[in-house]
């Protein structure tokens, strides 16, 4: 990306924190939406909808960091981010089917 900025020192660096930010900001509105619609599917797996979301914009992240690498082109921290990933989407294929929210239903 063309905006990185240079503080001295010849790496170029992005402002990561606010992509991270603008990005979980969209997955929030996204989320209230679905769940102001009632959508059964993410009421039911909402967390793991958050892991998966937050793993793969971190992972994408994380190559505009400095950070030097450890396995190929990935950093420690794309491996930890690609384990969270995994952890949500094994938890979202496992999980029980999401069933209708009925209006009426009392605890």
């Amino acid at each position: 990306l063309p905006w990185a900025h240079d503080f001295g020192d010849g790496v170029l660096r992005h402002p990561v924190q606010l992509y991270e930010s603008a990005a979980m900001g969209a997955f929030a509105l996204l989320y209230v939406l679905a769940v102001l619609n009632r959508n059964a599917f993410v009421l039911t797996n909402g967390f793991y909808l958050l892991l998966g979301y937050y793993g793969a914009q971190r992972f994408l992240w994380e190559f505009l960091k400095p950070y030097g690498a450890l396995i190929g082109p990935f950093t420690l921290f794309h491996l930890l981010s690609l384990s969270i990933l995994l952890y949500a989407a094994v938890m979202l294929a496992t999980a029980p089917v999401a069933r209708p929210v009925n209006e009426r239903a009392v605890a």
